[in-house]
């Protein structure tokens, strides 16, 4: 599977996480898995961590 721009892969993680929330999933690796995501990520999005670019304001003056 192609890994795909940030966009695109925050877009997966958040639609393993919704997956995932409903149950259609027994684990977060499975999930993980079945969107193409890192688990590490879908866990930290789960546990209510923004990604980067959100969370982090710009550094210019």
């Amino acid at each position: 599977m192609n890994p795909g721009s940030l966009n695109d892969v925050e877009s997966r993680v958040a639609s393993a996480a919704t997956w995932f929330n409903e149950g259609y999933c027994d684990s977060v690796s499975a999930a993980a898995r079945k969107f193409g995501v890192p688990r590490a990520r879908l866990r930290y999005r789960l546990e209510g961590r923004q990604p980067r670019k959100v969370a982090l304001p710009p550094i210019r003056p």
